[in-house]
């Protein structure tokens, strides 16, 4: 058992207080698939921090943004 669909979503509150978001979080947050996010990140939509060539984390004023521009679409 992974544990991963035991994660609680964040709410606005715990994005404005977090640090740094890993890929996971940002998928349970939104409801779509690791591999959706991988793809945001991929095609330039949803900006990252990179740790390392196959370690990135997400910056939750970024995942804010990519939320805002989903609602003005």
């Amino acid at each position: 058992m992974s544990g991963l669909g035991n994660r609680d979503p964040l709410s606005a509150s715990d994005l404005a207080t977090r640090g740094l978001l890993k890929v996971p979080e940002v998928s349970d947050h939104l409801g779509v698939s690791q591999r959706t996010v991988r793809g945001w990140i991929a095609s330039g939509k949803l900006p990252v921090v990179r740790l390392s060539a196959r370690c990135v984390r997400i910056r939750p004023e970024d995942l804010e943004a990519l939320i805002e521009g989903g609602r003005r679409a």
